[in-house]
């Protein structure tokens, strides 16, 4: 993937890092990829999620996910994704979780992703050991921090044990847990970050900026 001045409408610079691959998602082919962790779980109370996408075809009547993990009917789950064209919170980026068939927590960003012919950089960074409600689940889109919404009950408490990183349970991108809801679009340098905690993608080096202040790719593979 080379983000161009074409796609930017900026000169990215001679010294842009470029991602060679993208991965193309089509919804009609119930796409996905999926993982079985082995050994012990990761840190179920902190993770980043880092990736880039192009939105693909629009209007869907479920939501479009881009990470998930857990088990719908046994009331553990955990998800990122783009809410569906249907609901009043259409094409809005998600994160939402449940554990052990309590209460869930669900939260959305202003911004709407709609654009099918933009780069988004998504950046999910979740640490449920800060004392801070707000700092539990954070968000950024192209480098801005979102302010969030509820989506169900605000943000979880703290030192809640999350159900990405559960080792008990298949790992999706592009599906939500065990049914469908399938993303279309392309995924690039798309990365699950365990027991990582975050400042901003920008200050931890996930993506940065050129001097016309566009954001862009950097290499990754050392984190």
């Amino acid at each position: 993937m080379v983000l161009s001045n074409t796609q930017w409408l900026a000169n990215p610079g001679e010294e842009a890092y470029e991602i060679d691959y993208s991965c193309r998602f089509n919804r009609d082919d119930a796409a996905y990829l999926s993982k079985t962790y082995s050994g012990g779980d990761g840190n179920l109370k902190k993770f980043v999620y880092s990736g880039w996408i192009k939105r693909g075809v629009l209007g869907h009547t479920d939501d479009g996910t881009l990470l998930s993990a857990g088990v719908t009917g046994t009331g553990n789950y955990e998800s990122i994704g783009i809410m569906d064209a249907g609901d009043a919170d259409a094409e809005k980026l998600y994160w939402e979780i449940q554990a052990g068939g309590g209460t869930s927590y669900g939260l959305l960003t202003p911004a709407v992703l709609r654009d099918p012919h933009a780069w988004y950089h998504i950046c999910v960074a979740k640490d449920t050991t800060q004392g801070t409600a707000i700092n539990r689940v954070r968000i950024w889109i192209n480098g801005v921090q979102q302010t969030l919404t509820t989506k169900y009950t605000s943000q979880p408490p703290q030192d809640y044990d999350g159900i990405i990183g559960d080792n008990t349970y298949v790992h999706y991108f592009s599906k939500w847990s065990d049914i469908a809801q399938y993303y279309d679009g392309y995924f690039s340098q798309t990365a699950y970050l365990d027991d990582l905690a975050i400042t901003d993608p920008i200050t931890d080096s996930l993506i940065e900026k050129d001097d016309n202040g566009v954001i862009r790719p950097v290499d990754i593979s050392s984190l």
